[in-house]
């Protein structure tokens, strides 16, 4: 197994000895972390209970409706779920919730490591955050209800895609946006927006519904959100998905090159935003200014 692994991350351009070294110090930070708070053991119990039943409930409804709605309904879905999950991983960093707790890429750049090497670790050592085994049953329940076919290939490819698409996304948001992210008002600004929100869920549940009452059955009945929501990186893989499912390889093959260059598109863009924090540029939103950059150096005098 490890042989096989080895050569699948040479294939990448991957040097192997370095990725199992960067993930065994990933490893042992996490260990460390909830060796020395143990208040963490207890926030994640209380997590796993709470939102545990929810997350099986939710692959268990969505892997039945892959294999029993009508078409087109099951590739909606699957476009849906994808999507869903890729704007949870966009929209945590900003409510203060960070879902991948990786190396801190800044301390690992005076190191002779290829930024494909720290982007490939980054990716890796998002296995042992805890909320990746939330995603994980929606992505098991894929590939359970569109695996069953010659399609595998395609769905296993579409589906590490999607995963790579939610964790660099989420360095991209936590990377662009750190200077508004840390500072004490934005914090408290989103705890009155999450509580807020919260308090409304009730009044959002009947406005939904009556919105649904509304609408006419015919026009529901040709609603394709999947049409929508195939140019987001989740949802070229979804299409992809349903284009190889349907034997339409050259399609499936064009949506999945679409998502692999947006992928690359994003980390390029990740890469240069860490390279100037690195460098002492500052953040987007809180560059440092040339005269304060004067007086601090006069003020350290």
């Amino acid at each position: 197994m490890a042989g096989v692994i080895a050569r699948l991350l040479m294939s990448l351009g991957l040097d192997p000895t370095r990725q199992w070294a960067l993930f065994r110090v990933r490893a042992r930070l996490t260990l460390r972390t909830f060796t020395r708070q143990r208040g963490r053991i207890v926030g994640l119990i209380i997590t796993a209970l709470c939102f545990a039943p929810l997350i099986i409930g939710g692959a268990i409804g969505s892997a039945y409706g892959y294999r029993n709605l009508p078409a087109p309904w099951p590739a909606q879905l699957l476009g849906g779920v994808l999507v869903l999950l890729w704007l949870i991983w966009i929209a945590a960093p900003v409510l203060a919730f960070r879902l991948n707790e990786g190396l801190d890429l800044t301390r690992l750049l005076i190191y002779p490591l290829r930024p494909r090497d720290l982007v490939a670790s980054t990716l890796l050592g998002t296995l042992l955050d805890f909320p990746s085994y939330l995603a994980l049953p929606l992505f098991i329940a894929a590939l359970i209800g569109w695996g069953d076919n010659w399609a595998l290939p395609v769905v296993i490819v579409a589906l590490v895609l999607s995963y790579a698409h939610m964790i660099i996304i989420s360095q991209l948001v936590l990377t662009a946006g750190g200077g508004l992210l840390r500072s004490r008002r934005f914090r408290d600004v989103s705890i009155v927006i999450l509580s807020l929100l919260g308090s409304s869920c009730f009044f959002i549940n009947q406005g939904i519904q009556a919105l649904v009452r509304r609408m006419d059955p015919a026009r529901l009945r040709s609603f394709r959100p999947l049409d929508y929501v195939q140019w987001l990186p989740p949802g070229a893989t979804a299409r992809a998905i349903e284009q190889a499912t349907a034997g339409n390889w050259g399609a499936a093959l064009f949506w999945l090159l679409y998502s692999s260059l947006l992928l690359i598109v994003i980390a390029w863009l990740w890469w240069r935003l860490l390279l100037r924090v690195v460098t002492g540029e500052g953040f987007l939103q809180s560059a440092p200014r040339p005269e304060k950059l004067v007086t601090q150096s006069v003020a350290s005098r």
